[in-house]
């Protein structure tokens, strides 16, 4: 598998049902979602999201360790001091898992693109 460039991507949290792979818009959860800008990222797990300030990314064959060095909630927020670090792991062409070294959970992910390529489903639900 090729390395991804990880600015300018965002990932999607996905569930599996059988074989078909779906985003879920919830109106009161929403789905997990991960969006890399230049020097940051902004994580959502629903119901609360933060932008989080990478110190450095550390890659190989399709592994990414993400070293943080604090995280605001909203622009212009004075920054909270917190060293974290993260994995963010391609399994195969569809889907990625993700996680904080201080998590025991597992999310997983799919890149957006693949919505609009019709891989992944999205369904809306109430």
């Amino acid at each position: 598998m090729k390395e991804v460039n990880l600015k300018n991507i965002t990932f999607l949290g996905v569930n599996k049902t059988d074989s078909i792979y779906t985003v879920y818009n919830r109106c009161d959860e929403g789905y997990p979602s991960i969006h890399f800008k230049q020097n940051e990222f902004y994580f959502y797990d629903p119901q609360e999201g933060a932008n989080y300030i990478i110190k450095d990314i550390k890659n190989g064959n399709n592994r990414y360790v993400i070293n943080t060095t604090g995280y605001y909630f909203i622009e212009g927020e004075n920054i909270i001091k917190q060293n974290d670090t993260w994995f963010l792991e391609k399994k195969d062409d569809l889907l990625w898992t993700f996680q904080n070294k201080k998590w025991k959970k597992k999310i997983i992910l799919s890149d957006s693109i693949n919505l609009n390529k019709k891989k992944i489903a999205y369904k809306n639900r109430r």
